[in-house]
């Protein structure tokens, strides 16, 4: 038995060719289980290419793809090495002791590392503006906090910078924000910026 090439297979799949060479296809398949096999995953990924063809990420998709690469566009523009702090503890996923879970909301407590670096974020709401208070400290193991040189402090929302500060003697940093989604803090360090993405509430 003759077969037909794997391209013409893909055409076939593809539903490109003539209405005689379909005929003659279809009749061979009807014989041929090797053949079948081999149609059946080219309509496999010729289906799938066209739902992906048609699909439409939501805006909220679209926004959190945009706020992982806002970061190194910005890096980029300076010529800065560019890393990601990697989130190494978060206290909203600790487990409270009992006694303490029908009392008042604690700060959320999250620290990331990145290679010497650590970054100790504190977030917690602020009831009389309806604002959150986000303060932290940048450390180093190879210095002390007091031999560190000021660090400026940036908050993106997205692909928007909503805040920036500077850190003091000590490494620490203080701002003020409303409450958003896909935040990341960017810290320009002598070696390089370093990013931080908060996790959503």
């Amino acid at each position: 038995m003759n077969h037909y090439s794997l391209s013409q297979w893909t055409d076939f799949a593809r539903r490109v060719t003539t209405p005689a060479e379909n005929g003659q296809m279809q009749q061979h398949l009807d014989g041929c289980e090797q053949c079948n096999r081999v149609v059946k995953a080219f309509q496999s990924v010729a289906d799938f290419a066209t739902r992906e063809n048609g699909y439409t990420p939501s805006d909220d998709a679209v926004k959190i793809a945009q706020s992982y690469f806002a970061p190194m566009k910005m890096a980029l523009a300076r010529a800065k090495p560019f890393r990601f702090g990697h989130l190494t503890f978060d206290s909203s996923r600790a487990a409270l002791a009992e006694g303490f879970r029908g009392m008042e909301e604690a700060p959320r407590q999250l620290l990331f590392i990145s290679g010497n670096t650590a970054v100790d974020v504190r977030i917690e709401a602020d009831p009389a503006s309806k604002r959150m208070i986000l303060g932290g400290q940048v450390l180093s193991s190879r210095k002390s906090p007091t031999e560190l040189p000021v660090i400026r402090v940036s908050l993106l929302s997205g692909v928007e910078t909503v805040a920036t500060t500077a850190t003091n003697e000590f490494g620490e940093f203080h701002m003020s924000l409303s409450a958003s989604k896909h935040l990341q803090l960017l810290f320009e360090l002598q070696t390089g910026t370093l990013a931080v993405q908060l996790p959503e509430p």
